[in-house]
């Protein structure tokens, strides 16, 4: 029999297959990958659960251990087959370190506040025309412009 993930933990949780006894019933190695935070994250995408996960984390984060998350879980989720999509933060873009600069300089900005210009302003013709003349202002020719603007 493969050992338990945490997948199996949250399905335990919200569909309850065990009535009783499943946490006894872990090896040691199997209660490690009983993760708070990251069951909390789960049950947390639950649109209807969000608000008790949120209540109940200040104690389920160090003041109880697994064993009491899951039985506190386990008494309060309601029992049926739920669906938790996982929400993926924002991917990181990489931007070339000379149009970061060149827009940092023009707006008097960090580096980050930059980034997040070249974001709002790639997303449409004439904000991709702004980046062109603000790189332009710099005395960049036409072959530096598109290797800058890749």
């Amino acid at each position: 029999m493969k050992p338990k993930t945490l997948f199996d933990h949250i399905k335990q949780i919200t569909e309850k297959k065990v009535s009783k006894g499943y946490w006894e019933s872990l090896s040691e190695s199997e209660e490690k990958s009983f993760s708070t935070y990251l069951v909390n994250r789960y049950l947390s995408m639950n649109m209807n659960w969000v608000d008790f996960v949120n209540s109940l984390q200040k104690y389920t984060i160090g003041l109880l251990k697994p064993k009491e998350v899951y039985h506190v879980y386990e008494e309060f989720i309601p029992q049926g087959k739920v669906y938790l999509k996982w929400i993926k933060g924002k991917a990181n873009k990489k931007y070339n370190d000379k149009l970061v600069d060149y827009v940092r300089q023009y707006y008097e900005v960090s580096s980050v506040e930059a980034k997040d210009y070249i974001d709002i302003l790639s997303k449409d013709e004439k904000g991709i025309e702004s980046l062109v003349n603000i790189v332009k202002t710099y005395g960049v020719d036409e072959k530096e412009l598109k290797r800058v603007m890749k």
